[in-house]
């Protein structure tokens, strides 16, 4: 049997917290709903399971 670790996408976790604490602090601020659309770069973690070419 074959154990190979999976290639992954890996989210900027802590990114994406801090800038959901951030909106919420300025939305308790201003009391008004707020939309934002935040675009987050994830990262492509190349593990075993994937095959050069």
């Amino acid at each position: 049997m074959v154990h190979s670790q999976p290639t992954t996408v890996s989210q900027p976790i802590k990114e994406m917290g801090a800038k959901v604490v951030d909106l919420l602090l300025q939305e308790m601020e201003e009391s008004k709903p707020h939309k934002e659309r935040l675009l987050l770069s994830p990262e492509l973690v190349i593990r075993q399971s994937t095959a050069r070419l």
